[in-house]
């Protein structure tokens, strides 16, 4: 499916900010229309995994259909909560000193 292959390709690029950064995962999903329940679970699973290991997780530029299913699956709050407003800038703002 189109909306995995996108959520692969984000996943990715949030890794490569998690290694540069160290202490925050920004998952990027500006690209993604949708996310299904499976790929919800599992970005909730991640988002505790990392969090376990004093890695804080933030999820960024969701589109609404994205935000609602991820509400819909419980795991907002695990992504940081997720929002229209918030962009990787502010994210990574947030952690700079």
């Amino acid at each position: 499916m189109k909306a995995d292959s996108n959520l692969e390709r984000n996943l990715g690029v949030a890794v490569l900010l998690l290694l540069i950064a160290g202490c925050l995962f920004v998952l990027d999903l500006s690209a993604a229309p949708r996310v299904d329940t499976h790929s919800a679970q599992m970005l909730g699973s991640l988002a505790e995994e990392l969090t376990a290991a004093g890695i804080r997780v933030q999820a960024v530029e969701a589109r609404s259909s994205v935000r609602e299913r991820l509400r819909g699956e419980a795991v907002d709050a695990r992504l940081g909560g997720v929002d229209r407003f918030t962009t990787v800038a502010d994210a990574v703002e947030d952690v700079q000193p």
